[in-house]
């Protein structure tokens, strides 16, 4: 098990690592030919100073963002692909609702599921998509930053979400490790 939560924390520092690089780009930023990478990176020592040619236009703030949450998508299927591999989560595998970080376990599965198994946009049409925003936005207590009928995203911030996915998973790993361990 202690593989499977270094594997986990690896992931976590390539995500900050790659979305420091791709952080999201708020309406604010428009305009502008320079900014900082956001507070949250910095705090986990990637300073970066993006400078650009022209001011950033809204289709560079679009396009720069659409790269984050891709990095986003794949950090949820790169994770689950790390629980795949420790035998904590699989096919034949049943989550084990009562241990700490099911629930994280859980909606990383069906994220994972979303993202893997289909384009991996929020359609405000299907019932299965409602019920997935509708869930990390309560459990996580967080918002969309964009509309989500024109966005197309799930609400997936790193901070917010996807670190918050990752304490549950590890939560879970030990958890699960503590109960399949022998005293003597």
């Amino acid at each position: 098990m202690a593989k499977t939560c270094a594997a986990i924390s690896r992931q976590v520092k390539l995500l900050r690592r790659s979305r420091a690089t791709f952080p999201y780009i708020s309406p604010s930023v428009v305009g502008q030919s320079n900014f900082q990478t956001p507070p949250y990176y910095l705090a986990h020592g990637h300073h970066i100073t993006f400078k650009f040619d022209t001011p950033i236009s809204e289709s560079t703030r679009t396009e720069v963002n659409e790269v984050g949450y891709w990095i986003n998508q794949n950090f949820v299927v790169r994770l689950y692909a790390v629980l795949e591999a420790g035998r904590v989560v699989g096919n034949r595998i049943r989550i084990e609702t009562g241990l700490d970080g099911s629930a994280e376990v859980e909606l990383l599965r069906r994220l994972r599921n979303k993202f893997s198994h289909g384009g991996g946009a929020y359609r405000a049409s299907d019932s299965e998509d409602r019920k997935l925003r509708k869930a990390l936005i309560d459990y996580f207590n967080v918002s969309d930053r964009e509309p989500p009928n024109s966005s197309g995203w799930f609400p997936i911030p790193i901070q917010g979400v996807l670190v918050k996915l990752a304490n549950g998973c590890e939560r879970y790993v030990r958890a699960l490790g503590s109960k399949t361990s022998v005293t003597v």
